[in-house]
């Protein structure tokens, strides 16, 4: 059966037609082969093909220092046109994702990996490959602190999102780690709260507990233990406590409505200015109003 009577077959599906044109991409695409990575690629993306290709490697044993576990494994990566692509191979992936890493598989979407500097081609593969790492690994840790480890170790530049964390904050609404895992299943804007949430309390661990403390939570964590029992005995704290204590670091000392105030400075200043302006305005107008009326109820001239 030839191409053409397969894609007819497949219209019915719109997935299964996306994984048939998918797999007819990757045969006319090209392929460099490592001893750390395959990179599956069309020809137009060969300098990115050759980037992850060329650091990959590296790459891999540095977070895995980090983690404390061996550097091992290799990557399948797959460099994909769009969204529709990338779902052939992940179905799962969100409509945000710039990669997602399935076990060993990495995939890449052409059309967002470098279009700015937070989704940069070299910082998208240091996030993913923790991802990696960690899927080599028994440790499982929840999505939220997943995410902030390859958000921290990547240094995405999310701090614009600090303001967006406090808010939430401020108002009572930030979600609760055990609830925080939602985040990544909305829409962008909620992924990015779950992105920076989680960066912010891996940050706040980090600083609290130093890279020792993280190998020994990815060592309990191997054992199976649930993560709250795994963090309890790598740290001698409990999840709750842990949490108790970043929110409250995380949570401006301000009144909320103060805090929008401050957080929107140059807004409330136009604000008041408004605002005196029109009452200087309303204020003139009466004073010239009971001058006019003064004038008009003096004696008539002879």
């Amino acid at each position: 059966m030839g191409l053409h009577d397969a894609a007819l077959r497949c219209r019915a599906s719109g997935a299964a037609a996306a994984a048939l044109v998918l797999l007819v991409s990757i045969a006319r695409g090209d392929t460099l082969d490592g001893p750390a990575s395959v990179v599956h690629f069309p020809s137009s993306a060969k300098p990115q093909a050759e980037r992850i290709q060329e650091t990959f490697r590296w790459r891999r044993e540095h977070a895995a220092l980090w983690l404390g576990l061996e550097p091992e494994g290799k990557a399948l990566v797959h460099l994909v046109p769009d969204l529709a692509s990338m779902r052939a191979l992940s179905p799962g992936a969100p409509s945000w994702a710039v990669a997602v890493t399935t076990g060993s598989m990495m995939v890449f979407r052409l059309d967002i990996v470098d279009r700015d500097k937070a989704n940069a081609l070299d910082l998208v593969l240091k996030h993913e490959t923790i991802h990696f790492v960690l899927n080599r690994s028994r440790a499982r840790f929840p999505r939220w602190f997943e995410e902030g480890l390859a958000v921290h170790h990547a240094g995405v530049p999310y701090l614009e999102l600090d303001t967006t964390l406090e808010r939430f904050a401020a108002a009572r609404n930030l979600p609760h780690f055990d609830d925080a895992g939602r985040l990544f299943e909305g829409d962008s804007r909620e992924a990015a709260l779950g992105y920076k949430l989680g960066q912010r309390a891996a940050g706040a661990f980090l600083g609290r507990f130093g890279d020792d403390g993280l190998r020994r939570l990815v060592r309990e964590s191997s054992k199976g233990l649930p993560f709250p029992e795994a963090f309890e005995e790598a740290t001698g704290v409990t999840l709750a406590a842990f949490e108790e204590s970043w929110r409250a670091e995380v949570t401006p000392a301000l009144p909320f409505w103060l805090f929008v105030v401050v957080e929107n400075f140059e807004l409330s200043l136009l604000f008041l200015c408004a605002i005196l302006a029109g009452l200087g305005y309303a204020r003139w107008r009466l004073r010239r109003e009971r001058a006019m009326s003064g004038l008009g109820g003096g004696p008539a001239g002879g």
